[in-house]
């Protein structure tokens, strides 16, 4: 579903933006002026592709919250039970996941289409709306990284692979710990700023956007290490766990990417010479980068239950060792 959706953002660059035209025609030679140029966009490149990918990565995020929900109250079918199982769990956490992703992408594009549409950044919403802003995308990788350990935890069980509760434990508390930073940062970000305590709210916002980061790249090398221990455990069983494969294959290495930009990132933005940056390009990048991994990540999570071909070798039951001879 991802790559017929990438044509949307061809027909979204090739439609002529109103206040965009008026850039490019200059509100004094011609272009759009008038109340016209008051009531429509008026962006630059940057800011016009940014809007052009936050509305195309809402439209691919609607449709996987519907394979999502396709996934969550699909009915068994001839597919054995055992090779299907992700586990109601995993199911909720990605729904959860794609209609969080929704509301962060829609809000993307409102805030470009309003804040971004002046000649200078303008605030025109309430705090709370720049801090959901901020919050959404946090909460889907915690939803994401979260249902991705419990389908972990849950395949190993059902292959009678040895999980002890000590892991499980600190697969949770990693999850707490990245919930705890997002909504603490949440927190300074909605607090009332004055000259008085400018410097202490700056120096709590860094210091727990920094910790995020830091929670988010432990659990990234969690997830990798985990599924491959349990992957590699598989491997004795005559029917080797299709399911941690593909996470293996297709959604750990995009993980990994991410976790490496999210690093790129917060020192870019954190260092002394953030004054050279042009931050409409890093927005830009930031989002088409994220953006596509998502998609790319959850179009494999939402497969991961619906597998309808079994081979004669799959029809063992789930644990059964395979001895060498």
């Amino acid at each position: 579903m991802i790559w017929p959706s990438v044509s949307l953002i061809v027909a979204l660059f090739a439609v002529d933006i109103p206040g965009v035209s008026a850039r490019r025609g200059g509100r004094g030679s011609g272009g759009i002026t008038g109340s016209s140029t008051d009531s429509s966009l008026d962006l630059d490149s940057f800011n016009t592709a940014l809007f052009s990918f936050y509305v195309l990565f809402a439209f691919i995020a609607a449709i996987q919250t519907l394979q999502s929900l396709r996934l969550l109250f699909q009915r068994d079918g001839r597919t054995p039970h055992y090779l299907v199982n992700s586990g109601i769990p995993f199911r909720v956490l990605l729904v959860l996941t794609t209609m969080t992703l929704v509301a962060s992408y829609v809000m993307g594009a409102i805030f470009v289409a309003v804040d971004l549409a002046e000649d200078n950044f303008v605030y025109n919403f309430t705090p709370g709306f720049y801090t959901c802003l901020d919050f959404l995308p946090q909460l889907a990788d915690i939803f994401f990284f979260g249902g991705l350990l419990i389908l972990i935890h849950h395949r190993a069980l059902l292959n009678q692979i040895a999980y002890s509760k000590g892991k499980a434990i600190l697969d949770g508390v990693q999850i707490l710990l990245l919930l705890i930073c997002a909504v603490s940062t949440a927190g300074i970000n909605t607090a009332p700023v004055t000259r008085f305590n400018l410097n202490t709210v700056r120096d709590a916002y860094s210091a727990f956007t920094h910790l995020y980061v830091a929670f988010y790249v432990l659990t990234a090398i969690n997830i990798v290490a985990t599924t491959t221990f349990v992957r590699q455990k598989s491997r004795h069983l005559i029917a080797p766990d299709q399911m941690l494969r593909s996470i293996a294959l297709f959604i750990c290495p995009w993980i990994a990417i991410r976790a490496t930009y999210k690093i790129i990132y917060d020192i870019l933005i954190w260092s002394t010479s953030s004054q050279v940056i042009d931050f409409s390009a890093l927005r830009l990048a930031t989002l088409i980068i994220l953006g596509f991994t998502f998609a790319f990540m959850i179009g494999v999570a939402v497969r991961l239950g619906l597998q309808p071909k079994v081979r004669a070798v799959h029809q063992q039951q789930p644990g059964t060792m395979y001895v060498k001879g």
